[in-house]
């Protein structure tokens, strides 16, 4: 009698451990394309995410295929997570991503900074002359309000 109630408690929690596991829902944090980017890859697979990236000002080959979803890669994140949304259960995660420099330029170092923490900290790094500065073909007033707290 042990055995079986040992037995049929294992068997509970295996469900409800699996069933835990592929309970989530892809929820955005913010408009921009990156983000956009992590839900396709998330729900319709890598090479849809690569078309959106393609048909994307911001997005180059390079910057696509360095992309961190949720700190994945965007391959390992649609791989994962493409599998998951397959099944029949809902989806509930939240989706971000990391912004990384190409180079090591001043200029990058002010666009990354203006990205992740405002341009206040930005001219305080670049000086008055930061705000003349263009980040990914956006003025980087743009482009620190877009990605500010991304």
């Amino acid at each position: 009698m042990k055995n079986l109630f040992t037995a049929a408690l294992l068997t509970l929690v295996s469900s409800q451990t699996f069933a835990a596991e592929a309970d989530y829902k892809f929820v955005a944090l913010d408009k921009t394309d990156a983000t956009e980017i992590c839900l396709s890859a998330a729900t319709n697979g890598y090479y849809e995410a690569r078309k959106i990236a393609k048909n994307s000002a911001l997005f180059s080959e390079v910057e696509f295929i360095t992309t961190k979803c949720n700190g994945m890669s965007i391959r390992q994140f649609a791989k994962k997570y493409t599998e998951v949304a397959s099944a029949p259960a809902e989806l509930t995660n939240t989706v971000s991503y990391e912004f990384k420099t190409v180079d090591n330029t001043e200029e990058s170092q002010i666009c990354a900074v203006a990205a992740k923490e405002g341009m206040r900290k930005a001219i305080n790094l670049g000086g008055l002359e930061a705000k003349f500065l263009t980040c990914n073909g956006l003025r980087i007033e743009s482009f620190a309000r877009k990605f500010k707290n991304s």
